[in-house]
């Protein structure tokens, strides 16, 4: 699990055999082990060119590990488990620290320099990494990282992995086809309201019109009378209806039904698309408890409506052109279906709703660092003590004995405009925007001090009664960097003798005492040893855990934990409706499969069935 050593250049950054971590399409990293490495010319590499001969290309490696293939360098990174080993907690400390640091430092107003889009994340990061490995407190863990043993490939190992999030976030703002945005026609409303907490109006509105007109519609259509049609001859009318709905049902078997699967899949499941990418992220904060109320209203409601709400929808259209006897009005009513399901996504790519994408972009990179900033382990000392190795009482001494740990709004405050905490630069925009201030220049105070801004005008004035923030906020209370200051460093820094031995020749070599012995327990980080590789094998996995209800007790945990009942309640509820949600894609092929029999029975006996009906019967709901 443990990489270091030199670098060598030209080479592949990993062999077979090493274990490294793998981020998968659902944005999870696992540990796995490399099986293959292949090796390729840049595509503009002429062989044939004379100034070539006798050279050799800048090669561009892909990785096979496991059963996955092709896996750019990017994806990989080095386990968790073993840099630990190595180097410490220290550096996941500071991870924390930076991302709060990157949170107070950028902005949503576009043109800024700070603005989220704008600003250089990783090279931020790098520039926080770099104050903090030049601390004076820091010099014990500067030693063992520069110490030759290391070696530039293990620095530059531990430097990839914990800088993951910030690329992670550069990506988002800068790879147009890995998040496509503008393109990906799946993302809704809902989805706004999922990772912006924000926006509930209009998913109101949206939700009243795509149940309401369904509803309205069935009631239109319903009479008892056609349950109980069995062999009752037809009029012509009624046949030329039915031989309609052959027509119709017959395009849903092979689109209509399975795009729904495909859907289910793409929203459940990893998929390759920038919509599951995002989903992917709120699953991560949904188990980690880490959302507001409206984020987790949105984010369900997302899964249920792109979802569940197809088959549903579609399962009540074919009940209404079952009862329908006009076959121009069925046409007609299986149009108005279509339309009626992709209200949600059409609003969205209207003009006036975020026509640039800023707004979800932002909500993107706002989601990677709600995920990766653990704020049940910033406001507990026992979870924070484990989880990065620091003494609980020493810990708790650096915070002023507060039960809250780091959470503490009022010196949050009075930290933010401390310049101790500052550098050279933001002391100067500081005591710019306080002079802009103070004279009373608006125009110039919005350059120099972050503007807080909303999605959604009536969230904007609802504030003081809503768990609403303004983008890039949300962790506000946490940034209070005078206890910070004393905790960064406290983490123990490994004793690199004891993890090095040397031997006759005077080489390096890892301790052998470093292995687990095999009767040992012990879990390491990112490795799961249960769970399959195959993408498709862990969405029926997980289809069920939501069956047998395995999926809402993995729900309940985490918001047990830090006792957010309120959470726990939603969380409960949510578990039978997602159960009710997940067994339609039982019941809809059933039903599909039981209408086309039924009006192509009409069509060649001449003579009604209820395909319904039965059913009703069957369960002893209607005598026969």
């Amino acid at each position: 699990l443990i990489n270091l050593g030199k670098a060598q250049p030209n080479q592949s950054r990993y062999k077979p055999g090493d274990w490294v971590e793998v981020e998968g399409l659902d944005m999870i990293w696992r540990v796995n082990m490399i099986t293959r490495v292949v090796k390729r010319a840049p595509d503009d590499w002429d062989w044939n060119a004379p100034q070539n001969e006798g050279k050799e290309p800048n090669w561009i490696f892909t990785y096979n590990a496991g059963n996955i293939r092709n896996i750019a360098e990017e994806d990989l990174r080095s386990p968790e488990e073993g840099l630990k080993t190595v180097f410490g907690h220290g550096p996941w400390v500071w991870q924390q620290w930076a991302l709060l640091k990157v949170e107070d430092k950028i902005r949503f107003q576009e043109g800024h320099q700070d603005d989220f889009a704008e600003k250089d994340i990783q090279k931020l990061a790098a520039d926080l990494w770099d104050q903090w490995l030049d601390h004076p407190e820091n010099i014990e863990f500067k030693t063992l990282f520069e110490d030759e043993r290391i070696g530039d490939y293990g620095r530059s190992e531990l430097e990839t992995h914990i800088q993951k999030p910030f690329n992670l976030i550069d990506r988002i703002t800068e790879d147009c086809d890995e998040w496509d945005f503008m393109n990906d026609e799946n993302i809704s409303v809902f989805t706004y309201l999922s990772c912006l907490g924000s926006g509930l109006p209009t998913v109101c509105l949206v939700l009243v019109l795509q149940i309401g007109i369904p509803i309205i519609l069935v009631w239109s259509v319903f009479t008892k009378q056609s349950l109980e049609c069995d062999d009752k001859p037809l009029d012509s009318e009624v046949l030329k209806a039915s031989a309609m709905c052959v027509a119709v049902f017959s395009y849903y078997l092979v689109s209509v039904f399975p795009n729904a699967y495909t859907q289910f899949y793409n929203v459940s499941g990893p998929a390759d698309s920038t919509f599951s990418r995002i989903l992917s992220l709120r699953r991560q904060l949904w188990l980690n408890a880490n959302d507001t109320i409206a984020q987790m209203l949105g984010y369900k409601l997302d899964i249920y409506m792109n979802a569940s709400y197809t088959c549903l929808l579609s399962m009540l259209n074919i009940y209404i052109l079952t009862q329908t006897n006009d076959a121009l009005e069925i046409l007609l009513n299986a149009l108005a279906f279509f339309f009626i399901e992709r209200i949600d996504e059409d609003i969205v790519r209207s003009d006036w709703y975020d026509p640039k994408k800023n707004w979800i972009s932002a909500a993107a990179v706002q989601l990677v660092m709600q995920t990766n900033i653990d704020l049940r382990s910033l406001k507990s000392s026992k979870i924070f003590s484990e989880k990065f190795a620091i003494e609980q009482d020493i810990l708790e001494q650096a915070c002023d004995n507060d039960p809250r740990l780091f959470k503490n709004r009022s010196l949050a405050e009075m930290d933010r405009d401390n310049t101790t905490f500052m550098s050279d630069e933001e002391r100067i925009e500081h005591t710019s925007g306080a002079i802009a201030e103070r004279i009373g220049i608006n125009y110039v105070v919005n350059e120099y001090k972050k503007p807080r801004v909303y999605f959604g005008i009536i969230e904007r004035f609802l504030t003081p009664w809503t768990t609403t923030y303004p983008l890039f906020e949300r962790t506000t209370s946490y940034q209070t960097w005078s206890r910070w200051e004393k905790v960064l460093y406290l983490s123990t820094v490994p004793n690199i003798d004891e993890i090095f031995s040397t031997d006759d020749d005077g080489a390096h070599r890892l301790n052998k005492d470093l292995n687990m012995k095999q009767d040992e327990k012990r879990e390491i980080l990112n490795l799961q040893e249960d769970e399959d590789s195959r993408d498709w094998v862990r969405f029926i996995q997980h289809y069920l855990n939501v069956i047998s209800f395995r999926d809402m007790a993995y729900a309940m945990k985490p918001a047990w934990e830090v006792r957010n009942y309120g959470s726990m309640l939603f969380r409960l509820i949510d578990g039978f409706v997602n159960w009710n949600c997940y067994a339609i894609f039982i019941v809809f092929p059933i039903y599909l499969a039981g209408s086309i029999y039924q009006v192509v029975y009409h069509v060649v006996t001449g003579s009604c069935f209820s395909f319904l009906g039965k059913v009703l019967i069957w369960f002893g709901i209607k005598s026969g």
